[in-house]
């Protein structure tokens, strides 16, 4: 497919699968492999997405999302979230959010409800992605999640459960008290943390 640009990747792999069934689409997204990593704090040519290989099956995940959106195939954007890359390659999860979106318009309380499990996945691409919807989404119900995600020990997670608490309190006011003592709480044990390192530092300099 080297010849095709990434839209036409994508168009192919979409016409291909336009005439199977929900369900066959469905066992697709059910078999996939989450996508890998693409950290930014790490140049891009110690990455996965140096090969083509990578780059079709991020375009055939993205065909599939189209069809899970088009298809309202809501049992799909699970599976979407679940193989969802942590990092953005290419600007390419970022359209994520609107296939999931119109896969469960309008009722939002549901795709929430889909979003909080897969906020606790074992990968944290699924966690970014689904920290990051349920910002956008608002529903209060997810403080404790996007509480829990400031806590995760993926970077770029407790940096979406922060922008994502901000969006909530925005619908949510009454909230303020409970993320503020949190956020204290945090960044109380990080200065903390901060002051030992340095001191560490010092000592292994001055051996130095």
């Amino acid at each position: 497919m080297e010849d095709l640009s990434p839209i036409e990747q994508i168009q192919r792999f979409r016409d291909e699968r336009q005439h199977r069934t929900d369900s066959e689409l469905l066992n697709e997204l059910r078999h996939f492999s989450p996508l890998p990593d693409d950290d930014w704090r790490f140049p891009r040519t110690s990455t996965a997405w140096t090969k083509g290989e990578t780059w079709e099956t991020v375009y055939l995940y993205l065909a599939l999302a189209e069809l899970v959106a088009q298809r309202q195939l809501r049992e799909g954007v699970k599976y979407l979230l679940d193989n969802a890359c942590y990092g953005d390659p290419g600007e390419t999860m970022r359209t994520l959010r609107g296939y999931c979106e119109q896969a469960f318009n309008p009722d939002w309380h549901e795709l929430a409800d889909v979003c909080v499990v897969t906020a606790k996945s074992q990968n944290k691409g699924a966690r970014l992605w689904s920290i990051r919807q349920l910002g956008v989404l608002r529903d209060p119900r997810s403080l404790t999640v996007l509480v829990d995600a400031l806590y995760d020990t993926a970077q770029l997670v407790r940096l979406e459960a922060i922008t994502s608490l901000e969006m909530l309190l925005q619908k949510s006011p009454q909230l303020s008290d409970i993320v503020l003592s949190t956020l204290e709480r945090i960044y109380n044990d990080e200065k903390d943390l901060l002051e030992e390192l340095k001191d560490t530092i010092s000592k292994l300099k001055d051996k130095g």
